[in-house]
C-alpha cells in the first residue's frame, strides 16, 4: 500500500480515535498507522547498504511487481511486535495506542494483499516466516 493511503487512514481513523478516547491518545494512534512503515526503510537500507528513501520506493515498487512469486517479513508487521506493545500498554497507555494504530495499518495491508490476491506475501509472525521461507529460494525472500 502506498505512503499516501496510510496517511488518509491515519487522518480518517484519528477523528475516530478522538472520539473514543482523547487527543493525546488519538495523535499517538493516528502517527502509528502510518509510522508503522519505518520497518520498510530499515529493511531497505539493511538489504542494499542505502539510505536513500527514493530508492526504498523504487526497491518496494520492484517487490509489488514481483508480488505473486516473493515472500518475506517487515518486523512491526508481527504479532510478536503487537504481542510487545500490549504487554509494555500495562506499563504506560501510549503503547496500546500504538498497538492499536499498528493494527489497525496491519488490517488494511492484508485487505490490500487480500484484494490483490496475494493476502500472504508477508509473513504475519517470525515464527510463520522461518515455518515457510524454506519454500522460496533465496532470491524471492525480501
Amino acid at each position: 500500500m502506498k505512503l499516501s493511503s496510510h496517511i488518509a487512514q491515519g487522518v480518517c481513523l484519528g477523528p475516530v480515535a478522538y472520539f473514543l478516547t482523547d487527543l493525546r491518545t488519538a495523535v499517538i494512534f493516528s502517527g502509528s498507522v502510518v509510522l508503522i512503515d519505518v520497518d520498510h526503510y530499515l529493511h531497505y537500507i539493511y538489504r542494499k547498504k542505502n539510505v536513500s528513501v527514493s530508492g526504498m520506493f523504487s526497491f518496494y515498487d520492484d517487490v509489488w511487481n514481483r508480488r505473486r512469486e516473493v515472500f518475506g517479513v517487515e518486523i512491526f508487521h508481527t504479532a510478536e511486535v503487537l504481542l510487545l506493545l500490549v504487554a509494555a500498554g500495562f506499563w504506560h497507555p501510549a503503547f496500546l495506542a500504538v498497538a492499536a494504530g499498528f493494527f489497525a495499518h496491519m488490517l488494511f495491508d492484508f485487505l490490500h494483499l487480500s484484494w490483490h490476491k496475494v493476502p500472504f506475501v508477508r509473513a504475519l509472525s517470525f515464527a510463520e516466516f522461518f515455518i515457510r521461507k524454506k519454500n522460496y529460494p533465496p532470491g524471492m525472500i525480501w
